[in-house]
């Protein structure tokens, strides 16, 4: 992954159960099937699980998982909003970037990263012309809150529906 010139990292809060309670996710998680995928994972053995929604060619969210090779949940990812990003054909380096970093600033996304190893969840608002959001709270905190759509929860039914 390179960083976009022009573009800021994120600053995350490390926050508590309250902190998460003010928290507001500003894209909805979808409400359509969509469409399962299996790869490979980085690691030797690790497997990658993902849903599209609506579709891999048309997708405007994902879930996945990243499962390693004892089985055992690496991490799981939600993201809502900006997965279709077609760049400039024929263009220059910096013509990408440009691109990119407009098409950032003008779709607001957000995600929840689950990071099982670490123990820590991870959920940010970007882009779309607000400020960025980012909040790190324990997993337990988040793995099972309804309002946040469960993703743990949701990370074992990915895994079940795409078998």
């Amino acid at each position: 992954m390179r960083i976009i010139p022009g573009s800021s990292p994120v600053r995350y809060r490390v926050g508590d159960a309250d902190a998460l309670d003010r928290f507001v996710l500003d894209v909805p998680l979808p409400s359509d099937s969509g469409e399962c995928h299996r790869g490979a994972g980085l690691n030797p053995g690790e497997q990658l699980v993902v849903v599209y929604h609506p579709s891999r060619a048309n997708a405007v969210a994902l879930a996945s998982v990243l499962i390693a090779a004892d089985s055992q949940f690496v991490q799981f990812l939600d993201r809502r909003g900006g997965l279709q990003f077609r760049g400039v054909p024929g263009g220059t380096r910096a013509q990408q970037d440009s691109a990119i970093l407009a098409f950032h600033q003008r779709v607001r996304r957000s995600s929840i990263r689950l990071d099982y190893r670490t123990g820590q969840a991870w959920l940010l608002n970007q882009g779309g012309g607000r400020p960025d959001d980012g909040l790190i709270v324990p997993l337990h905190l988040v793995a099972r809150h309804a309002r946040f759509g469960a993703p743990d929860l949701r990370a074992r039914e990915v895994i079940a529906r795409c078998r």
